[in-house]
């Protein structure tokens, strides 16, 4: 009996201890399938073995936020790439910057005029403005060419106006090198062919006949007299007795524009192709226009010059212990003056050829030396003025006939009977005109646009 008591007693305790077992496991698995929910959550802080189970939970939660600062990390170093490459950005624009910066260039100062600008000008107006009739022969006038316009003999630049017709035959002017002409007077020019217009005065007035395209032989009325003009290719210049000058015509290449800081105190003015040169009282050039060959770029140590000429697209200096200079396009050698000349009282220049008049009397030719260019006639002695045109030069002796040579397609180089007295001269680009002592015009070659019909 007491053991059957002891056996139930043990199985009451057994099935006791079952039971509280049970449902402490049935708790335990309930609680494990809730975990995710706040009260399963403060169950399993209250039970030492789901206490485990909630530490290694949040070793979990734990992580996850560190490797997102580890991209974070890896966001910022991107970002300290992407700054470096701003900076090296940064640096080339510098570099660009430099290399924008412009090189030094030619002054508009420096292409235009020489390098010394005169400063000693005691009169703006030139002393010799010629005011008083006409009374000296204006032999010494010789005129320009089609592309350019040759100089006259600066060894008698008349003095006075030329509102009538001089009377004096070419026989009075002087042979002698004009060297010693420290302050040089205006250079009356009064007549002058360009490559198919011609220029002249006649009758107290200043006509103009030939191609008229871009006005080139239409002269300004309204501007005051004149005492000197100049024909190029399409354009023409006027010098006035105050000095100044004045153009009319193609402005392209602003070769009738001369800049006013320099139009001022102007004794001598010629007419290129594209371009035109002027001398001042004191012997400056100044240039200005087309520049492609350096036509108007002048030469270093450029001399004080007596006298100037200009041609298709080179120029010529008289310097004034009579020596010559020329600069711009030398592709026939028009430029390359020979050493030899001696003595030189005038220059002319052609399209590719240049001219100079010596103080003997006698011509040196040189550049382009086709259709006989180079080669001087035997008649032309006692020269006193000289002109060059596109292939062919003209010349005027004391006698007052004419002397010419080069190229005669068009009849240029044909002297006609009636060219007797002449007193002044200018060869154009294939025509040549002439001004006899009584005033009376002759012209001569090319007239298909009636540059050599005398209206």
């Amino acid at each position: 009996m007491r053991r059957f008591l002891t056996i139930s007693v043990l199985s009451a305790v057994l099935v006791l201890c079952i039971g509280v077992l049970g449902a402490d496991f049935s708790y335990a698995m309930h609680t494990v399938r809730e975990v995710d929910t706040p009260i399963a959550q403060s169950i399993i802080r209250a039970k030492p073995a789901s206490a485990t189970r909630s530490r290694s939970a949040t070793r979990t939660r734990t992580k996850t936020p560190a490797r997102v600062t580890i991209r974070a990390t890896f966001t910022k170093t991107r970002t300290v790439t992407r700054s470096r490459t701003r900076t090296a950005t940064a640096r080339i624009v510098k570099t660009a910057t430099k290399t924008r910066s412009p090189s030094k260039t030619p002054s508009y100062t420096r292409t235009l005029a020489p390098t010394s600008i005169p400063t000693s000008t005691p009169t703006p107006t030139p002393t010799t403005i010629p005011t008083s009739t006409p009374t000296s022969t204006p032999t010494s006038t010789p005129t320009s060419t089609p592309t350019q316009t040759p100089t006259s003999t600066p060894t008698q630049t008349p003095t006075s106006t030329p509102t009538q017709t001089p009377t004096s035959t070419p026989t009075q002017t002087s042979t002698s090198t004009p060297t010693a002409t420290p302050t040089p007077t205006i250079v009356s020019v009064r007549i002058a062919a360009g490559l198919s217009h011609s220029l002249a005065y006649r009758a107290g007035s200043w006509i103009g006949w030939g191609t008229n395209t871009y006005g080139q032989t239409t002269y300004p009325v309204s501007e005051s007299p004149l005492v000197a003009i100049a024909a190029a290719q399409n354009h023409s210049l006027g010098l006035r007795a105050d000095g100044t000058v004045i153009g009319w015509g193609d402005d392209d290449y602003g070769q009738i524009s001369m800049p006013a800081i320099y139009n001022r105190e102007i004794v001598e003015i010629k007419a290129g192709g594209l371009f035109a040169i002027a001398m001042d009282k004191n012997g400056n050039v100044i240039g200005w226009g087309d520049d492609e060959y350096g036509q108007i770029s002048l030469p270093a140590g450029m001399c004080l010059a007596q006298g100037i000429a200009a041609g298709a697209n080179h120029s010529l200096a008289l310097c004034r212990d009579g020596t010559v200079i020329g600069w711009g396009d030398d592709s026939y050698g028009q430029v390359s003056v020979p050493p030899d000349l001696g003595s030189v009282q005038a220059v002319a220049a052609g399209a590719n050829h240049s001219l100079a008049l010596l103080s003997n009397g006698t011509v040196r030719s040189w550049g382009n030396a086709a259709s006989g260019l180079a080669t001087v006639p035997a008649g032309a002695t006692a020269v006193v003025a000289i002109s060059a045109g596109a292939a062919h030069s003209v010349a005027l002796t004391a006698s007052g006939t004419v002397v010419a040579w080069g190229s005669n397609s068009s009849g240029q180089t044909t002297i006609p009977t009636s060219a007797v007295g002449v007193v002044a001269i200018s060869a154009g680009s294939n025509h040549t005109l002439a001004i006899t002592s009584d005033g009376s015009i002759i012209a001569w070659g090319a007239n298909g646009a009636g540059q050599s019909s005398i209206p």
